[in-house]
């Protein structure tokens, strides 16, 4: 039988779609590889749109692809089907994860087998969670009404109106913890079970894109996993009105022309926000 190997990156590939943040994509590269274990192959995936001004170090591992796609799916989707080993972990171009968070991830993805999908605990680049559970009134009557478990239950929960809630590593015991979606930033996969259909049909960033995902996932039977060990660093997130068309296709996709419950989903997310 052929032995198992837990200790280093060879059979994993990272895929990056970028789209024009070249300076945080050249810092994302240098940080996977420092150390000992760097990844068989970080895919860059550009579009054509981005290349002037694209300047980045050369990396033995790193190989830029270009893209007619101007989106984060399509493109991560474009190096899905170019990674060759045994495990794909998706990046966007602003994450930061180390050598050992990795090798942390494929530990518990070998552990748990196929059919199952991995991400690590997300901080603030100042280490500050980036999604903190506050108790309070409000939340757990917003939590009732929309069909979430109230209390630290909701936390990693997500519902049928796409509001989602994620691990806040100060109020979680457990170091493996069974979840509903996992954020897009940063997940660890076997390349066998990667989705490589398009499903996401807006350009640019892509809103909102890990709840469909995670739905995907769960219409597949992958479990879904966050790793208390494993540590992803990036910006916080603030909600913009930027995003409001975005949300409003994605309630059309799902709940057809009430626009009533996209109102109820838009003030919903804002008070999320301070809740």
């Amino acid at each position: 039988m052929r032995s198992v190997n837990y200790e280093n990156l060879n059979d994993v590939t990272v895929v990056i779609p970028s789209i024009g943040r070249n300076d945080d994509l050249d810092e994302t590269v240098k940080f996977l590889n420092q150390g000992n274990d760097k990844p068989k192959q970080i895919i860059a995936i550009i579009p054509k749109a981005e290349l002037i001004g694209l300047n980045l170090r050369k990396h033995k591992n790193l190989i830029i692809f270009i893209s007619d796609h101007y989106g984060q799916v399509n493109q991560r989707i474009h190096g899905f089907n170019l990674s060759k080993t045994k495990f794909t972990l998706q990046l966007d171009d602003d994450c930061f994860i180390s050598q050992k968070s990795i090798l942390e991830l494929k530990k518990t993805l070998i552990k748990l087998g196929k059919k199952n999908c991995v991400g690590p605990i997300f901080l603030s680049k100042r280490n500050k969670p980036l999604h903190k559970y506050n108790k309070n009134f409000l939340s757990d009557i917003l939590s009732l009404i929309f069909e979430i478990p109230i209390g630290k239950k909701k936390m990693g929960k997500t519902n049928y109106m796409n509001l989602n809630y994620g691990i806040d590593p100060d109020i979680s015991k457990k170091d493996l913890l069974s979840v509903q979606w996992i954020p897009g930033g940063c997940k660890l996969m076997y390349t066998s079970e990667l989705i490589k259909k398009k499903y996401y049909k807006f350009s640019g960033k892509a809103y909102y894109e890990d709840i469909i995902h995670s739905k995907l996932l769960k219409e597949k039977h992958i479990k879904m996993w966050i790793v208390k060990k494993s540590i992803c660093k990036t910006d916080t997130v603030n909600f913009t009105y930027k995003e409001i068309p975005f949300i409003k296709n994605i309630v059309r996709s799902n709940f057809g022309n009430k626009f009533f419950k996209y109102w109820i989903w838009l003030l919903l997310v804002k008070l999320k926000k301070s809740i």
